[in-house]
């Protein structure tokens, strides 16, 4: 499609090696870089130098459904069995290529696409994964590394499309990939480009074994074959980043040639459950009729919660019920959710109640709540969001609507301090968090219906402000709509938001007298991408009256339709008698080394395997570990409960005491370092402590300040106490402090988000280990504007690879600076910590700029090599003269101004 070649033609070298993953072999050498060198392929060059065109791209999408000859003769029969597609667009729910990915699948022809990497217009993130690889017909292919680990650069889920999509499908490998180049070389490369023919190559082997397999069978033995991935980021499976799992040839082999079956089941523990659920609501004063109706009440069972049922009645109407769903916590302590559409909320007024019931079948039923149902609004209604808005509704995929008390110091609200914003909740509590609405938000909301009296000049009035980011900045497919409709499903436009506002408020108004005798819905629509994110969206004093007090903006004439996402619901289990009371645990496959996990709101598990006979080992934290079989059969679901017993508990406890004065010692720290789930104490005056852990092999270890650590491996047995009394030995030493800067600050090091600086310090000669009392950090709060005072301390030691930071030796520690520039001392002594020859002090801001402070940078002196960095999570060495980078780019690397002062252990 593109370039004049009489040949095929590799400019790039791109394709030759994603062709050389899915075929590569060597007759001559016997060089194998293919997974299916076997197979026979074909290709179509729709890519430039400088990239390629959507045109292009769809006429090479077209012509491999019936590639033509010479003559320009199509030939169907030609096609090939699977497309590896190792291109990517943009991180958008945009159908442009999906005609033809549909197209392909109907002629049976299996689609892979590569993810997508990291770029400056595609970053890491939630949702970010790239079209055509977020389609649903597409299979989605991430990468990992050689320790099949996450490739930083692979593009992450959810999928726009919502529902039960899962996004990438798998992960394959896709770093530092040895495979075919032009001019008969070989040659490394990485990128999800090199992960996906992994997948192409092994679905030709499917292929091979069954070439007549349907692609809904293809994909369910290809994905059955999997290895399930977690990590921290991501504990459960499937997840965002590894999808299903990473690719198994030999489980998909199996597949193949055995079938494929479903196994399910919950992993619980019996107990005996007579207590009733608790619910709690507080009722709304009243609702409006013709108009969609939200409740909530919160529920919780000292087990599990198993349902969760709304009971109604309208006027006189019958009585119906509507399921709760879980939106927020767990099934044991949860918020629950009912929505009610327009049309089942119409009438003088409402009667319910909440029902909740058990796992046991023990049900609470609370006080029943008549809730009068007004009309719409009319001329004369005013809200400045100072008292609950009565009647606001929000909805849709990952909805930030909220309404609260303005948090952000950059914006003062035009009247009293509330609004109605897209802000997270955490953001409205805390200024530690200060970017509002979240990744791929698809939300709405909602205000009260409003009544358009026969002839009557009706205007809704309103002040807002707005922040999306702007062009060439990420994220700037951000944006909101205010609409018009007349029954919810069709709206008119009346304004679209983009760019920023500079926090200047608006005045908008909004012409509804065109739809006289009418009852008309306004609802206020907002969009994120999956890069960037800004201010935000705020809404405040808004008023139904009969003249305008803004700019008037008029409906538009035609109208879209389009309904307001869903939030995706959790599915409940039913209750039971005999009551298994669900567990968060991990089940492991002894055959073939398959890990996953339970969902951990109720226990459950499901998954797809060849048809075999297994073994399931079960193991969740406070119970012993259990092994199960289980036979999986062709074509059908096997279910198996797996019941968990508790584990015994013993108490250790004793007093912390002075070795030499025979003193008590108050507050002093003692943990099991085995065990982070047993919350550590702190002894009172008297010095007693007592920890009730499981039973096991435990670290005892006792901490105090200017007190040598104590540590002892004790064991724990059921039912028993173990009296162990501490003595502690004082640490008398002398202060002295370690600094590599010249005490000015010629400039200051940006630092914000998940960067971090740190400075590798060094005791003095002669001295293997100090005790770290404080560290000195030069913050100026204020260079941002409006800028911070929080930051945070870590120590680590310098094992890491090159010397640079590896464990950990303390928990993260918050601090605050003054609000003018200067030395802020961190106090270090509380924490006991132990530092070696070589160790790093670390600064970290954990919040994005402008609201953060900033650490001093010493140019004027000479650079003492060691300073190090945190980007994307790996921590890299600044080289003498070179750019900082994403700290302060255009600087040459100096000396952050850390400091660390210790205490030198007399003997």
């Amino acid at each position: 499609m593109v370039g004049d070649s009489p040949a095929p033609i590799d400019l790039h070298g791109h394709g030759t090696h994603v062709t050389g993953t899915m075929v590569g072999y060597d007759p001559e050498t016997g060089t194998r870089t293919g997974v299916a060198p076997g197979a026979r392929w074909i290709a179509v060059n729709a890519f430039s130098e400088n990239g390629a065109l959507d045109t292009d791209l769809l006429k090479a999408g077209e012509w491999l459904l019936a590639p033509r000859d010479e003559k320009g003769t199509p030939h169907p029969e030609m096609a090939p069995d699977i497309i590896n597609n190792s291109w990517s667009s943009s991180s958008t729910l945009n159908d442009w290529f999906r005609s033809v990915v549909k197209a392909w699948e109907a002629a049976g022809i299996t689609p892979v696409f590569a993810a997508g990497n990291d770029s400056e217009w595609t970053p890491v993130g939630p949702g970010s994964i790239t079209n055509p690889a977020n389609y649903p017909e597409a299979i989605a292919v991430g990468s990992t590394d050689t320790a099949n680990r996450i490739s930083w650069f692979s593009l992450r889920g959810p999928s726009p499309y919502g529902g039960s999509e899962i996004k990438p499908d798998l992960v394959a490998p896709g770093e530092a990939i040895l495979s075919t180049l032009p001019n008969n070389e070989y040659g490394l490369s990485s990128g999800t480009s090199m992960a996906a023919p992994h997948v192409s190559g092994a679905i030709a082997i499917l292929k091979q074994m069954q070439p007549n397999m349907p692609i809904d069978k293809l994909k369910e033995k290809l994905y059955a074959g999997l290895i399930p991935l977690s990590d921290s980021e991501y504990p459960s499976s499937p997840n965002d980043a590894y999808g299903r799992g990473i690719l198994d040839l030999t489980g998909m082999v199996k597949s193949g040639s055995n079938g494929v079956g479903s196994l399910a089941g919950t992993v619980g523990y019996k107990a005996v459950d007579k207590k009733k659920p608790a619910a709690s609501h507080e009722p709304l004063p009243y609702a409006y009729a013709n108009a969609p109706l939200k409740l909530s009440v919160q529920a919780s069972d000292d087990f599990a919660v198993s349902a969760v049922e709304l009971h109604y009645q309208i006027d006189r109407a019958p009585a119906q019920t509507s399921t709760g769903t879980l939106f927020q916590g767990t099934f044991k302590s949860g918020s629950y959710s009912s929505e009610l559409p327009l049309e089942q909320v119409r009438g003088k007024e409402m009667t319910y109640y909440w029902k909740i019931t058990d796992y046991a079948g023990n049900s609470t039923k609370t006080v029943p709540v008549r809730l009068p149902l007004k009309e719409g609004l009319s001329v004369g209604y005013a809200t400045d969001f100072e008292t609950t808005p009565v009647g606001w509704y929000s909805t849709g995929r990952s909805s930030s609507w909220n309404w609260g008390k303005v948090m952000t110091p950059v914006l003062k609200v035009p009247s009293g301090t509330k609004a109605y914003a897209t802000s997270i909740p955490d953001w409205r509590d805390s200024i530690d968090n200060y970017w509002s609405y979240n990744y791929n938000e698809e939300s709405m909301l909602t205000m009260p219906p409003i009544q358009v009296k026969e002839g009557e000049a009706v205007f809704l009035n309103f002040k807002q402000t707005f922040g999306f980011p702007s062009w060439p900045v990420r994220g700037t497919d951000d944006w909101g709509q205010i609409l018009v409709s007349e029954d919810m499903k069709n709206w008119h436009v009346v304004k679209t938001n983009e760019g920023h506002l500079e926090t200047k408020w608006e005045a908008i108004s909004v012409d509804l007298s065109s739809f006289s005798g009418k009852t008309v819905y306004v609802a206020y629509r907002f969009h994120s991408d999956s890069s960037g994110k800004n201010l935000g969206w705020y809404l405040d004093d808004v008023a139904v009256e009969a003249k305008p007090s803004g700019d008037v903006y008029q409906p538009s004439q035609s109208t879209t339709a389009f309904e307001p996402l869903g939030e995706a619901s959790r599915v409940q289990g039913t209750h039971e008698k005999q009551v298994l009371i669900p567990l968060s645990a991990h089940i492991q496959i002894v055959e073939n080394g398959r890990l996953l996990a339970t969902d951990p709101t109720d226990g459950s598990f499901r998954m797809k395997l060849p048809a075999d006979e297994y073994h399931l080992q079960a193991e969740a934290y406070g119970f012993k570990q259990k092994i199960q079989m289980a036979r999986v059969t062709k074509d059908a679901s096997t279910n198996v409960d797996i019941q968990l017993s508790p584990l015994e508990k013993g108490i250790v406890k004793g007093t912390v005491k002075n070795i030499e004065s025979k003193k008590t010692i108050k507050g002093a720290t003692v943990k099991l370092t085995e065990d982070a789930a047993v919350a550590p104490v702190k002894t009172g005056a008297n010095g007693k402590y007592s920890l009730n852990p499981f039973i096991g092999t435990y670290t005892l270890e006792v901490s105090a300040p200017y007190f040598h650590t104590y540590r002892e491996r004790i064991e724990i047995k059921g039912n028993s106490i173990h009296s162990i009394d501490i003595h502690l030995k004082p640490y008398i030493g002398t202060e002295g402090e370690i600094s590599y800067d010249d005490g000015s600050a010629e400039n200051v090091l940006l630092i914000s988000g998940a960067d971090e600086a740190a400075v590798k310090m060094s005791l003095k000669d002669g001295q293997e280990q100090a005790l770290l009392t404080a560290g000195l950090f030069y913050i100026d709060p204020r260079w941002w504007n409006p800028g911070g005072e929080n930051f945070q301390v870590d120590v680590y030691d310098a094992t890491g690879p090159e010397g640079g930071p590896g464990k950990k030796l303390t928990e993260s520690i918050p601090a605050k600076s003054d609000v003018v520039p200067g030395w802020v001392r961190v106090d270090l002594s509380p924490y006991s910590i132990y530092v070696p020859k070589e160790y790093f002090l670390v600064y970290s801001t954990q919040g994005p700029d402008p609201y953060v402070p900033t650490l001093g940078f010493d140019l004027s002196s000479q650079f003492s090599d060691r300073f190090w960095k945190l980007y994307k999570g790996e921590w890299l060495k600044v080289e003498g003269g070179s750019v900082i980078g994403p700290f302060a780019a255009g600087l040459d690397a100096a000396n952050p101004m850390i400091r660390s002062v210790v205490s030198y252990e007399n003997k």
